[in-house]
């Protein structure tokens, strides 16, 4: 399995190119009414309604943009592929990762985000019944960790990632160069903090430490260096395995599936080229 052909794949920005953001932009229906503030923007304010600007100490991950409402005040079920949901939540999450480096209409941001989630749910959706034994086994290296096993020999153990830099899994990379919400939470979490909450990509489950965070000139050139234990899905390891290449097999999956939007008014976060598999 190669990790520079998986995990850390190379995402364009979609705010580049402004007559394709324009196209993009098109909507498949007209919009609601009224957009819904976010709670954790209003949290955000002080007395007077002004937003507070985070701390930034000049070091490490740079505070995430609070001057602007996410899309979704109550975490909710948006979206199902093939019956795997998209939360408000993860929308919300991606949204403010984006808006912290690059800037693009929020409606762009929302797309970007679905997009990424898209690929991951039907993954989710094709081996659901592995994830009870793949968390398991998450939970059987984070122990080890626990007990003092070095962390090199956790990751020969239980991790499926087999091309890192070194043997402790260990990664130095830019922004978007990997997949989500892995990017997010590389370029988020704080060095030092330990390992991250494990997080469900398309290809597996992750378990994160941050070690580094170098600051770019901008905020888009900024580097992360982080470890991490991947256990992958079963079957796209045994893919991988017999050299089959697992990103067209993931494309495929996506391109056959059917996209219910549960709300009326928000099939335009859909992106334009999977607009046709909404089902009703």
């Amino acid at each position: 399995m190669i990790l520079t052909a998986t995990l850390l794949l190379i995402l364009t920005p979609a705010a580049q190119d402004p007559e394709k953001d324009a196209r993009r932009l098109k909507p498949l229906i007209a919009p609601p009414p009224k957009v819904e503030e976010s709670a954790a923007a209003g949290a955000a304010t002080g007395a007077q309604g002004s937003p507070l600007t985070p701390v930034d100490t000049g070091e490490g991950p740079r505070p995430l943009p609070t001057d602007q409402p996410l899309p979704f005040e109550h975490d909710r079920p948006l979206i199902t592929v093939d019956g795997a949901r998209i939360m408000a939540s993860e929308v919300n999450e991606l949204v403010l990762y984006y808006r912290s480096f690059r800037p693009a209409a929020t409606e762009l941001l929302m797309m970007d985000a679905v997009a990424a989630l898209l690929t991951a749910k039907i993954v989710q959706a094709r081996y659901e019944d592995d994830l009870v034994p793949m968390r398991m086994r998450v939970f059987e290296a984070m122990t080890a960790l626990r007990d003092g096993t070095p962390f090199a020999e956790v990751v020969r153990v239980f991790s499926d990632d087999d091309e890192a830099e070194d043997p402790e899994g260990r990664y130095t990379f830019a922004r978007e160069r990997a997949v989500q919400p892995f990017d997010r939470v590389s370029f988020t979490a704080q060095p030092g903090s330990g390992l991250q909450t494990m997080v469900l990509t398309k290809y597996g489950f992750h378990l994160i430490e941050p070690l580094h965070y170098e600051r770019g000139a901008e905020a888009k050139d900024d580097l992360a260096t982080m470890r991490h234990i991947l256990v992958m899905y079963p079957g796209l390891k045994s893919m991988s395995d017999n050299e089959v290449d697992i990103r067209v097999w993931i494309k495929e999956q996506l391109a056959a599936a059917k996209i219910r939007v549960l709300q009326s008014g928000l099939e335009n976060m859909i992106p334009p080229e999977f607009r046709a598999q909404i089902t009703r």
